[in-house]
């Protein structure tokens, strides 16, 4: 009995040693399982993330972007400039010439042409105008802006069109013309330029000179 005794006590032994390994190594196969869903996881992330940068990256090159500022991001603002003539040529015979000012601004460099952004009023018989007809226009801070200041002589200021509007050049006659950057008349000491008129063909076959400031 004794013996039968001492081999149940082993038998129960050994069952519970089997026991706790088994136990053992389910746990272990568990944490080793936990692991390895967080690996497949993080993966499974970083892979979804991948492929939504590339799809990103392609979309913005498909519609032409290059992951620069666009124009709306440029800062700009808006100022006003006067304008200002001495010394203009006389194209009248009885009288004296009657100018304006036409500002011109190029908008890009494969622009060919100039893009009328606005006039002064008409100043009769003058060839020392002072213009009190300010012009808006759109500042840009990191852009270029040639712009382009015409003197022109009215001819017949019942046909003049409105200040919105190029007039035609059978109604007025030229006088000069200058080109400077909108940066210039800003940046300038006291915010004022000062531009010789140069002739239709970029010479001196102009006369007199432009004074042109910024301000409200």
């Amino acid at each position: 009995k004794m013996q039968k005794g001492l081999q149940h006590i082993c038998a129960g032994v050994l069952l519970s040693l089997a026991i706790a390994q088994t136990f053992t190594s389910l746990t272990e196969c568990n944490d080793r399982s936990i692991h390895a869903i967080h690996r497949f996881g993080r993966n499974r992330i970083v892979a979804q993330l991948s492929v939504s940068l590339k799809k990103s990256v392609l979309i913005t090159r498909l519609r032409g972007g290059t992951g620069s500022k666009s124009a709306a991001d440029v800062p700009k603002s808006l100022v006003k400039l006067s304008f200002e003539c001495k010394d203009l040529v006389n194209k009248d015979w009885l009288s004296k010439s009657d100018p304006i000012v036409v500002l011109m601004e190029k908008k890009s460099r494969d622009q060919p042409g100039w893009t009328f952004i606005g006039r002064t009023e008409p100043v009769k018989n003058n060839l020392n105008p002072t213009f009190h007809e300010k012009i808006l226009i759109e500042y840009r801070f990191e852009s270029k802006q040639p712009l382009q200041a015409v003197v022109l002589d009215v001819d017949d200021f019942s046909r003049l069109p409105s200040a919105d509007h190029l007039p035609s050049p059978a109604d007025a006659e030229f006088l000069g013309r200058t080109e400077f950057l909108l940066s210039e008349v800003v940046g300038a000491r006291s915010q004022t330029l000062v531009r010789a008129l140069a002739g239709e063909g970029g010479g001196g076959d102009g006369g007199g000179r432009v004074r042109v400031g910024h301000g409200c």
